[in-house]
């Protein structure tokens, strides 16, 4: 019958004398480690530091993938950044000393001018309504009276 020492494996950090079952293999120099040490960081792995890291980063903006270097991040988003900030455009009311921001909620358009106003703007004869250049010409042309 086999004893349980011999299915565990030792860690290979130096100091360190846990036996795991089911030790983990450094991708880089390929040592045994426990869970504590299994991360190439926490038992400084000597070809880590003989590695490159190829490491990336996504443009939160622009969705571009660039190096992982701080100053190619910063020079991407100061010149090379295709992102264009949109500035909202405020939707206010159309009556002329009225300074009140239209939402969904409190916007009416006017169906004669095709407008946007405020609720107590929203009658035609409170706004001064004058009928859209589409609906005049509409009148011009099929009708001769106007």
């Amino acid at each position: 019958m086999a004893c349980f020492s011999d299915l565990s494996k030792e860690c290979d950090m130096e100091g360190c004398r846990n036996h795991d079952f089911l030790p983990y293999k450094c991708e880089y120099c390929k040592l045994i480690f426990c869970e504590f040490h299994r991360n190439a960081e926490e038992h400084l792995c000597s070809k880590l530091k003989d590695m490159e890291l190829n490491t990336v980063v996504l443009c939160e903006y622009c969705g571009i993938v660039l190096p992982d270097k701080k100053e190619d991040i910063q020079n991407h988003l100061i010149y090379k950044c295709l992102y264009k900030k949109k500035k909202k455009s405020i939707l206010m009311c159309n009556k002329r000393d009225c300074k009140k921001v239209l939402n969904g909620i409190n916007n009416y358009i006017c169906k004669k001018c095709r407008k946007s106003f405020c609720l107590p703007h929203r009658y035609s004869d409170v706004h001064n309504c004058i009928k859209s250049d589409e609906e005049k010409s509409f009148f011009k042309k099929y009708f001769f009276f106007f």
